[in-house]
C-alpha cells in the first residue's frame, strides 16, 4: 500500500481512540492524492479547493482526537451561544439540541426535552449505538462491520473525522412503533473559534419504526470552521413519516452538507433545503441521496438558494427507484446574483421492476446581473417501461415592468427586488409555513442585507 501520510504515525496513534478512524483517513488520503474535482463529472461544479490543504496533513490537525477538547462551551462561549440562538429557536414549540463545534453538548442549554430519553414513552435518545446499531445502516460501526466501502470522498472524511472520538461522534435518534413527538425537534450546529482551520464533522443517525412520526429541523449557523462537512442518516420503516428543513444560515468558508435515505413500505419522506449565507464568498454543496426500496414509498424534495458576491451553490441529488408504485417530486429555486454561481445535478435512477414509478424534477432560477451563472444538469435512466417521469428547467431574470411599476409607487429599488423574489419563492414558503408552523427560522429570513 502506498504510504501517503507523512506525519509521525505512532504519536499520532496514541492520541486517537478510535483506530477504524485511521484505516478510514487512509483511504481518504489515498483518493485525494488522484482526485481532481475540476475533471470528475460529479465534482466540477463544486468549490474543493481547501482540499489542498488537506493533502498529506495528519488527522488530528483537520479534527479532534478528544471531543472534549470541542465540547465544553467556556463561560463567555455559553453566553454567547445563547445569544446567538436566541433568534432561532423556540423551546417552547420545539425540543432542542444543540451541537457545539460538531459535537452534542452534555449540558444542553435549552430544556427539557420532550419524551427523549431510553425510560419516556416510545421514543429514544442515545450517544452510542451499542444497543441500535442494527437500526442505524450508516453508523461507523454498522459501517466496519459490514466492510462498507464509502464511494463519495468527501462522506468519507466524514467518517473518518467523526470516528476519532468513539463516544460522542455520531448522534442516534429513533422513534419505536407509532411514537409521535408533540414538539418538533431541532438540531441547531453552531461553533467557536476554536475551530478555526478544523473540520467540523457532525454525524446524525435517524430511524423511524413503522407508523411513526416526527418533525425535524436542522439548523447551521457556523462561522468559524475551515469546513463544515455533516453526513445525516434517514431509515424509514413501513407507514411512517418524516418531515424535515435543513437550513443553512453560516458564515463559514466552505460547508458540504449529505443526507442519505433509505423509505420503505408506504413511508414517506418530505425534505426542505433553505441557504442563506452570511458569507459573500462561501462555498456550499447540499447532497442528498434516497433508495426508495419498498411499495408506495415517497420522497418530495423542495430547495431554496441565494447566491450573492462571489458565492458557490451546488446541489446534487441521486434517487433510487427501485420497487414499484413509488413516487418522488424535487422542486429547487434560487436566486443568483453579483459574480455568484450555482449548480444543479438532478440524477433519478428507475430500475426494472420499478413500474408504475412517478417521478418529477423541476428547477427555477433568476439570474441578477451578466455575472451569475447557473448550471442544470437533468439526468434519467430508467430501466421500466411503465412509468412517468418529467424534468423542466428555467432560467430567467426579473420582470423590469413589475420592477418599474412597484418603483413607481414609492418603493425603493432595493424593496421592489425583495417583494419580486419572496413572490418568486412564495409557494416553498407558504408549504414551509404549513409543515412548521411559526417556525422561528422562517420569520429570519431576508432576501436582501
Amino acid at each position: 500500500m502506498k504510504k501517503i501520510i507523512t506525519s509521525d504515525r505512532s504519536a499520532e496513534k496514541e492520541r486517537i481512540k478510535c483506530k477504524y478512524a485511521l484505516e478510514l483517513y487512509e483511504d481518504f488520503q489515498e483518493r485525494l492524492a488522484d482526485f481532481r474535482y475540476e475533471k470528475d463529472e460529479y465534482w466540477k461544479y463544486t468549490k474543493l479547493n481547501f482540499l489542498a490543504k488537506f493533502r498529506q496533513a495528519p488527522i488530528t490537525s483537520l479534527g479532534f482526537a478528544d471531543a472534549n477538547e470541542l465540547a465544553a462551551p467556556r463561560a463567555e462561549e455559553r453566553a454567547k451561544l445563547i445569544k446567538l440562538l436566541a433568534p432561532l429557536v423556540d423551546s417552547s414549540k420545539q425540543n432542542i439540541l444543540v451541537f457545539f463545534n460538531g459535537i452534542i453538548l452534555d449540558e444542553q442549554p435549552f430544556m427539557p426535552l420532550e419524551k427523549l430519553s431510553l425510560s419516556h414513552e416510545a421514543a429514544s435518545f442515545s450517544e452510542n449505538g451499542k444497543k441500535s446499531e442494527v437500526n442505524f445502516p450508516y453508523s461507523l460501526r454498522g459501517m466496519k462491520k459490514q466492510n462498507f466501502k464509502e464511494t463519495n470522498i468527501l462522506a468519507l472524511l466524514n467518517a473518518a473525522l467523526a470516528s476519532l472520538d468513539c463516544k460522542k461522534g455520531e448522534v442516534f435518534i429513533k422513534l419505536d412503533e407509532a411514537a409521535c413527538l408533540k414538539k418538533a425537534l431541532h438540531l441547531v450546529f453552531v461553533d467557536s473559534h476554536r475551530a478555526q482551520n478544523k473540520v467540523i464533522s457532525p454525524r446524525v443517525h435517524v430511524t423511524l419504526e413503522k407508523k411513526s412520526k416526527l418533525t425535524l429541523l436542522e439548523t447551521h449557523v457556523e462561522n468559524h470552521a475551515l469546513l463544515t462537512n455533516s453526513f445525516v442518516s434517514f431509515k424509514l420503516g413501513e407507514e411512517t413519516e418524516l418531515q424535515h428543513l435543513y437550513a443553512d444560515f453560516s458564515g463559514a468558508e466552505n460547508s458540504i452538507h449529505f443526507t442519505r435515505s433509505l423509505l420503505g413500505k408506504g413511508s414517506v419522506l418530505k425534505s426542505y433545503s433553505l441557504q442563506k449565507n452570511t458569507n459573500k464568498s462561501h462555498a456550499s454543496s447540499v447532497q442528498h441521496e434516497s433508495f426508495l426500496r419498498e411499495k408506495e414509498a415517497k420522497l418530495v424534495l423542495q430547495g431554496f438558494y441565494y447566491g450573492q458576491g462571489e458565492e458557490k451553490k451546488d446541489f446534487i441529488i441521486k434517487l433510487h427507484h427501485e420497487s414499484p408504485k413509488t413516487y418522488s417530486q424535487q422542486l429547487f429555486k434560487g436566486i443568483v446574483r453579483d459574480e455568484a454561481m450555482a449548480s444543479f445535478t438532478g440524477s433519478v435512477k428507475v430500475y426494472r421492476d420499478a413500474q408504475k414509478t412517478n417521478s418529477s424534477q423541476l428547477s427555477k432560477t433568476l439570474l441578477l446581473g451578466d455575472s451569475a451563472k447557473m448550471n442544470i444538469r437533468p439526468q434519467l435512466e430508467i430501466l421500466a417501461d411503465d412509468v412517468k417521469c418529467d424534468h423542466g428547467a428555467t432560467i430567467g431574470q426579473l420582470d423590469a415592468d413589475e420592477l418599474f411599476y412597484l418603483q413607481s409607487r414609492g418603493l425603493s429599488k432595493n424593496h421592489a427586488e425583495e417583494v419580486l423574489f419572496l413572490a418568486f419563492i412564495e409557494e416553498f414558503i407558504n408549504e414551509l409555513k404549513l409543515i412548521f408552523p411559526g417556525e422561528t427560522v422562517l420569520k429570519n429570513l431576508k432576501l436582501r442585507d
